[in-house]
């Protein structure tokens, strides 16, 4: 990851040492209060593109072995609110039922320990009969299948 500058690579380092010992949400007000950087400052960089990706894949490729699994897995992950991007009806396996929230897939790979490579969230569904479509596998299967090509 030769493009990254000394200035996002110094930003993503006191970053990520701040996710780890703050509580609560993490927004750009909170990790303001907490860093000597300012809440623009967050807002600035974040707009910034950075290749997680390629981030995650060179952390893998110096923590595991060669011998490595891929796996894909989507996630329903439960949201209260209406107003994020992407909430609708989504079917929960553990629930045995179409669930209110998101969905995100995910690519990680690994012989025992299994490190996200790749996290997509599903688009959103038009109507509630589409959401109980997704037992059946039509929508779901094609999104995962683009995913999967990708």
């Amino acid at each position: 990851m030769d493009d990254i500058g000394v200035w996002q690579r110094d930003f993503l380092l006191d970053l990520f040492d701040l996710w780890l010992c703050l509580h609560g949400r993490y927004n750009f007000t909170h990790l303001g209060r907490y860093e000597q950087r300012n809440e623009s400052t967050y807002r600035e960089n974040f707009a910034k593109p950075f290749d997680f990706f390629s981030f995650n894949f060179l952390l893998v490729q110096q923590h595991l072995s060669d011998q490595l699994i891929i796996a894909f897995d989507p996630s329903y992950i439960s949201k209260s609110g209406k107003c994020t991007d992407g909430t609708g009806k989504y079917w929960s396996g553990v629930a045995g039922k179409a669930k209110w929230g998101m969905e995100a897939s995910g690519i990680a790979n690994g012989p025992w320990r299994f490190y996200a490579l790749f996290v997509v969230l599903r688009p959103k569904l038009i109507t509630l009969g589409q959401a109980f479509s997704i037992k059946s596998g039509s929508r779901s299967i094609r999104h995962s299948d683009n995913i999967l090509r990708a």
